[in-house]
């Protein structure tokens, strides 16, 4: 499962991220409501007989500060759309922005006119309302626009009668009309922010397990679900693996928890490490592991082809250490394949390989035999299965060590040893057919002795393969190859990764694995 993404990310950013976005959104609709509405009036003074005439009894001044709020509103949006800015200087924008805007509407009414004072107060209302649908706003701060908003327009409208003659009724029906669409509009403007938060905020509640904030969705696989997380107080961030309640079945969840258990056993630092383990009030189960920005073996090999022989040797060398120790614990992987190995970047060193997915790990400490009595099945991807364990059901440390055999051979030629048209037949070749040597796959002399190593950990008998991973490990490192070096994985990463992540954010949404390349059981008493 691949585990990619920016490690700086956090909750707080997010949440500024979007209301940058929806601050620029809302600056954006009103400059062209804005310009929209100047058209229409330039057209119909130019097109319409006395149309002219009509609009000349607007004042120059309501035209001048029309163009006014256009710019400003265009400023805001420009400034919010060129960059990063923090929090405190978004909400002064929003609050400052929208107050400077209030006033400039109340600018327009100059002398007793009707017409004018109901269009500042509809265009209050317009800003009110719009705002609330747009911008995330806690309720007090839009009820708060909304009273500032009433008081300048009730304000405005009492100053230009009481200074223009008598408090007619002329002059009450405009104050009411200053008074209630604004009035109405912050209502509606504080219900609509305090729902729309409210929701966004049960939408945050909802992502959070403990103390993680789920971010975004890495991938999914037949063990759950995969998302980025971060840590709420560390800040730090985190993979969260769930398993949904639909999933949850006595196997599945003896499966999750056997994951948590026997991973958190291992400290190498070529396999992932295990942060913690729980389960929501709503019983979803979660562990919180290692964040591997990065991608896996099988997408780096699918994008870019088969790997040079010092690479192999050198990511080989990495895995076979980390099932060294799993090995010397009673622990038997039983997945070992490209997509549960990952590449990352750990302490500025690139091409770091990291171990995951130990779901269908098998503890030969309480089953020293490693046979299948009690389970009449075997675990694992089809691809990768050793012989043994299709034939017999046998689990050991020399199943891994086939599987990563498998593993280097599709490193070096970027095909499968066995190809098949099902499970059946592919099985079949795991059992009876001999493989064909690497380099005669490649068509290319590899360096010597890397070809029979790769043989002998296919070997069909586990006693003719590597004596444990911790020999193979040594036998790689004896190999007379060029060393795969940091600088020649820092080339690959800057000419391929930009690709290689916008395969892997295509692939965890729309491409879920093959049957032949995901984990399947096979009842072992049921065969033929």
């Amino acid at each position: 499962m691949v585990i990619r993404g920016n490690g700086a990310s956090s909750g707080d950013d997010e949440s500024r991220a979007f209301y940058q976005a929806r601050l620029a959104l809302f600056a954006r609709v009103l400059a062209i409501l804005g310009l929209g509405f100047l058209v229409l009036v330039l057209v119909a003074e130019a097109t319409v007989a006395g149309m002219d005439e009509l609009f000349a009894e607007v004042s120059t001044r309501f035209r001048v500060l029309h163009v006014a709020l256009i710019a400003l509103y265009t400023g805001i949006w420009i400034f919010t759309r060129t960059g990063p800015r923090s929090r405190r200087v978004l909400e002064a924008i929003d609050v400052g922005g929208n107050l400077l805007a209030y006033a400039m509407v109340a600018l327009t009414v100059s002398r007793p006119h009707v017409g004018l004072e109901r269009t500042m107060a509809l265009l209050l209302t317009e800003l009110l309302m719009t705002r609330a649908v747009l911008v995330p706003s806690a309720a007090s701060r839009s009820a708060a626009l909304g009273v500032i908003a009433i008081a300048i327009s009730v304000i405005t409208t009492w100053a230009v009668y009481a200074t223009s003659g008598p408090f007619d009724a002329r002059a009450w029906a405009a104050m009411i009309d200053a008074f209630g669409w604004p009035a109405f509009s912050t209502v509606v403007a504080t219900v609509a922010s305090h729902t729309i938060y409210g929701l966004r905020a049960e939408v945050r509640q909802a992502r959070r397990l403990g103390q993680y904030v789920l971010e975004a969705k890495l991938g999914e696989g037949g063990m759950g679900v995969v998302y980025r997380a971060q840590h709420a107080l560390l800040r730090r961030p985190t993979a969260i693996k769930l398993l949904p309640p639909e999933r949850v079945g006595a196997e599945m969840l003896a499966r999750f928890e056997r994951e948590v258990r026997q991973t958190a056993r291992l400290t190498h630092p070529n396999t992932v490490q295990i942060y913690d383990y729980g389960r929501t009030p709503d019983g979803i189960f979660y562990y919180a592991m290692e964040y591997l920005p990065g991608c896996d073996l099988e997408l780096v090999v699918n994008e870019t082809g088969a790997m040079p022989p010092a690479r192999v040797v050198h990511v080989v060398a990495q895995i076979a250490s980390a099932l060294a120790e799993a090995h010397e614990l009673g622990l038997v992987h039983r997945d070992v394949k490209p997509a549960n190995v990952i590449l990352t970047t750990r302490a500025g060193e690139h091409d770091v390989a990291k171990v995951v997915d130990f779901g269908l790990v098998k503890d030969l400490a309480r089953d020293p035999a490693g046979s299948m009595t009690h389970d009449a099945t075997i675990r694992g991807t089809p691809l990768y299965l050793a012989p043994e364990t299709i034939g017999t059901g046998d689990v050991a440390p020399a199943s891994d060590l086939y599987s990563l055999g498998a593993l280097a051979y599709f490193l070096l030629t970027g095909t499968h040893v066995f190809r098949g048209h099902n499970v059946v037949e592919i099985c079949a070749h795991h059992l009876h057919t001999p493989p064909e040597p690497p380099s005669a796959r490649l068509g290319a002399a590899l360096p010597e002795g890397l070809d029979a190593l790769v043989l002998q950990c296919l070997a069909k008998k586990p006693g003719e393969r590597p004596a444990s991973a911790r020999a193979l490990r040594a036998s790689l490192r004896a190999l007379r190859i060029e060393p795969w070096s940091d600088e020649d994985a820092a080339r690959f990463w800057t000419e391929h990764g930009p690709a290689l992540e916008d395969a892997r954010a295509h692939r965890a949404q729309h491409a879920p694995p093959s049957s032949r390349d995901r984990s399947v059981a096979i009842d072992l008493d049921r065969r033929t």
